[in-house]
């Protein structure tokens, strides 16, 4: 193995803990941190960003010294002139600074995998779908569960805020899960399973149907009910006993016609 090669595999391996960091927050969010902050354990909780930082670090080198790729020299140019405009203009103290840095860095763990995936070790799909069904069930269980994490609060750098809240909508209770959240319960939920659903064969991801509409329909979540509504078409249409070759390909053409709604916005705008 190469020098290039040994810089690249270390940078996908720590790509790879950030993500699972990420996505083992995201999913039980309500719960580690009222368990957190029980045990005096808070400043874990900011790991999985302070390793996106370091992932900002890690694609700067692999641009400008590995790959040598001119679009990402110049996305990081870009990158840095909007962090220092931040700094500029909307400086008021270190911690909004941090916090509304790290709501977006986290896009450079998943650019770090470059032309890797997430899903391509069998051992982390199972991760995944561990993660996914965690997610899943901690919604389904929840009506009949009262967790003790729902209305708590926590204390983070002097400043009071909710480990979880219990929402309403149209009088129905949005049930929030393990997340706490019932909006990112469910995007966990489908998330997952689109990373996932490509690798299980068509028995599999109808067997797993009926716990995802299960889940989302108890979170309430508009969005991820619809969003998962309209993968389940383009699972039967596009994806559904297709050979391998030609599922990615149909998932690239996907991905492609999806730019198309980059437009929404501006004909919106334009009709209204």
């Amino acid at each position: 193995m190469t020098e290039s090669s040994k810089v690249q595999e270390f940078i996908y391996r720590y790509s790879v803990l950030a993500y699972f960091l990420y996505a083992i927050r995201d999913a039980l969010t309500g719960s580690i941190r009222f368990y957190f902050d029980m045990f005096g354990l808070g400043i874990l909780w900011f790991v999985p960003d302070m390793m996106a930082f370091g992932a900002v670090f890690l694609f700067i080198y692999l641009q400008f010294y590995v790959k040598k790729n001119i679009i990402g020299q110049f996305f990081v140019v870009l990158f840095l002139f909007s962090a220092a405009s931040s700094v500029v203009f909307m400086n008021t103290t270190i911690f909004a600074l941090f916090s509304s840095l790290k709501m977006f860095i986290p896009m450079f763990i998943g650019m770090c995998f470059m032309d890797r995936s997430i899903t391509e070790s069998p051992r982390h799909r199972r991760y995944l779908f561990i993660i996914m069904m965690v997610s899943a069930w901690g919604i389904i269980l929840n009506p009949y569960v009262e967790y003790p994490w729902v209305g708590q609060s926590f204390s983070s750098f002097g400043i009071e805020r909710d480990a979880s809240k219990l929402w309403w909508a149209e009088g129905a209770i949005r049930y929030g899960g393990f997340a706490g959240d019932s909006t990112m319960a469910a995007y966990m939920v489908v998330f997952l399973y689109f990373l996932l659903s490509p690798y299980y064969s068509i028995k599999a991801n109808l067997a797993l149907w009926p716990i995802l509409i299960a889940a989302v329909h108890i979170s309430t979540s508009k969005t991820a009910i619809g969003v998962l509504y309209i993968y389940f078409a383009a699972y039967l249409v596009f994806f559904a006993g297709r050979k391998y070759s030609v599922l990615i390909r149909n998932v690239r053409l996907l991905t492609q016609l999806s730019f198309l709604c980059l437009a929404i916005p501006l004909v919106l705008i334009v009709i209204f």
